[in-house]
C-alpha cells in the first residue's frame, strides 16, 4: 500500500509543473506500474530469490505483487531491487482447475 499526501510540485512529488511546463516524474511511474493492484484481490505469492547486502542491509533481490481485478485477470508485478545484477526468473503459475 501506498499513500502520497501531495501530488504536484513538492518533494517527491508525481508531477513537476512551471510555467506552461510539466513533467511526469519517476514517482509517477512507480504508481503507474502497481495501479493494476488498486481495488483489486490481493493472491498470496510464494517468493524464493537472492539477497543482497546493502551496506548493513539485508535485502531480497526481487518483490512481487499479484492480484485479481475485478474482471477476473491476473496481475503479477515483478521488481528488481538489486542495482548491480540480472535475475533469471522462474514463474509457476498454480489455480483452481
Amino acid at each position: 500500500m501506498a499513500n502520497i499526501a501531495q501530488i504536484v510540485n513538492v518533494l517527491q512529488s508525481v508531477i513537476l509543473t512551471k510555467d506552461e511546463q510539466m513533467i511526469l516524474t519517476p514517482t509517477y511511474y512507480v504508481f503507474k506500474m502497481y495501479k493494476v493492484h488498486h481495488e483489486a484481490t490481493l493472491l498470496p505469492i510464494n517468493l524464493t530469490c537472492e539477497n543482497y547486502y546493502y551496506g548493513d542491509n539485508l535485502i531480497p533481490s526481487i518483490i512481487a505483487s499479484a492480484s485479481m481485478d475485478r474482471e477476473g485477470l491476473i496481475h503479477i508485478t515483478i521488481s528488481n531491487l538489486n542495482p548491480t545484477s540480472d535475475i533469471k526468473l522462474t514463474c509457476e503459475f498454480k489455480g483452481k482447475n
